[in-house]
């Protein structure tokens, strides 16, 4: 699954717009603000948005989808995350 959604980013990657190429006439910008994708066999979303591009998932357990009459809202990372790796 990992390998799947590795390749399914690979791909996904070559049609993300990135921000400032498409300006419409109001000046707003056209991008892509997020990339998902689905395991149905695991009940897994992954997802990334514009200002991190670490995928992140939810795997969607029997507690959440039973529980479909209000939305549920879950805090994402929206910065990027840095690693810094320091040599000795």
């Amino acid at each position: 699954e990992e390998e799947a959604i590795t390749n399914c980013w690979h791909v996904l990657s070559t049609v993300r717009i990135p921000k400032g190429i498409v300006i419409q006439t109001n000046n707003d910008f056209d991008y892509t603000q997020y990339v998902a994708a689905m395991c149905s066999e695991s009940k897994t979303y992954y997802f990334s948005n514009y200002e991190n591009n670490r995928i992140q998932k939810i795997q969607l357990t029997s507690k959440i989808l039973d529980n479909l009459d209000e939305p549920t809202v879950y805090k994402v990372a929206v910065n990027q995350d840095m690693y810094t790796f320091v040599g000795e």
